[in-house]
């Protein structure tokens, strides 16, 4: 394993476009009982920050990592996560747009727990509207 300081932070458009596609991935895994809940604990952690407007706070910074955060660093970070918001509603509008914000939190919350837990017995409504969902959050974060 090779280990090398990072000067670069990941972008997070990347990362959530690769956690939605995973996800994706996951609805169709055979057996069933082969889905790997962490891409789905992941969303849940995700819609939370969506839900209460955290996804613009500063990123938590390793114990030692020591070097300050430059201006233009701050404002790449706040710029991503504006990407990724922007991302969040277009998906969110397109699939649950009569549902509140936090309807379609809990909503999707509720259905990923059900997918973590090993719950088999979804809707085929509920699945289609989660997997168009993440489908539309993926391809509005590579616009």
């Amino acid at each position: 394993m090779l280990i090398a300081e990072s000067t670069r932070r990941s972008r997070l458009s990347v990362l959530y476009g690769i956690l939605a596609q995973s996800a994706l991935s996951q609805f169709d895994a055979n057996p069933p009982k082969t889905r790997r809940s962490a891409y789905f604990q992941n969303l849940i952690t995700l819609l939370e920050m969506y839900r209460y407007e955290t996804l613009r706070q500063p990123s938590h910074r390793a114990v030692l990592d020591r070097r300050e955060t430059t201006k233009r660093e701050f404002q790449q970070e706040n710029m991503e996560a504006e990407v990724v918001e922007r991302a969040l509603k277009a998906a969110h509008n397109a699939v649950y747009a009569t549902m509140s914000k936090e309807q379609m939190v809990e909503h999707l919350k509720g259905l990923f727990l059900q997918i973590t837990q090993k719950d088999f017995n979804l809707a085929a409504k509920d699945i289609r509207h989660a997997k168009l969902f993440l489908e539309t959050f993926a391809k509005a974060l590579r616009n």
